[in-house]
């Protein structure tokens, strides 16, 4: 069961940021986090919820950050995380919009490029199917493939054949 608690807000040290939380992940690799049975650990009763986050750098105690600046860091489910600075990665201005950083260009989107390129090896004129087209590898790689895509709606048809500028089919 989860729980919303109050916390006093932390402070960075030296070194150190402040972050607020603009966006969170929710992920398939959580649950296993709740079980026990995940490589980054579990999360305990009481325990904040691990997770990346896109968030916006409040205070910094180092040159690299600057307050406003939006991150990507393993925040956590909770509204303010303190974070050294190697632990951040800046979120491009031009990711429109930065929850994109979490899906299509995070983690999920690698786990997608992995998938295609290193493990099912897709090669050039093979015919790929995304079912309901959440996530495109790269819009380079999807140009040189047939591509089919599952999609719920309409709607999302219309906008990834929009994002991805490559010819879609709904299957």
């Amino acid at each position: 069961h989860f729980s919303l608690r109050n916390a006093p807000m932390p402070e960075p040290g030296a070194d150190e940021v402040l972050c607020r939380t603009r966006y969170l992940s929710l992920d398939p690799y959580m649950r296993s986090q709740i079980a026990g049975r995940h490589p980054s650990g579990a999360v305990l009763p009481g325990d904040v919820m691990k997770g990346e986050t896109v968030s916006e750098v409040v205070r910094s105690n180092v040159t690299s950050f600057s307050a406003g600046q939006l991150v990507r860091c393993m925040g956590g489910w909770q509204e303010y995380s303190v974070h050294a600075a190697g632990d951040l990665d800046a979120v491009a201005d031009n990711i429109d919009p930065p929850s994109y950083a979490l899906s299509v260009l995070g983690m999920t989107g690698l786990t997608a490029y992995a998938g295609m390129i290193w493990q099912a090896r897709v090669c050039v004129g093979e015919c790929v199917v995304i079912p309901a087209g959440l996530v495109i590898p790269s819009q380079q790689t999807m140009k040189s493939l047939r591509s089919a895509f599952s999609s719920v709606t309409m709607s999302g048809h219309q906008h990834l054949r929009e994002v991805s500028k490559i010819k879609l089919g709904i299957i």
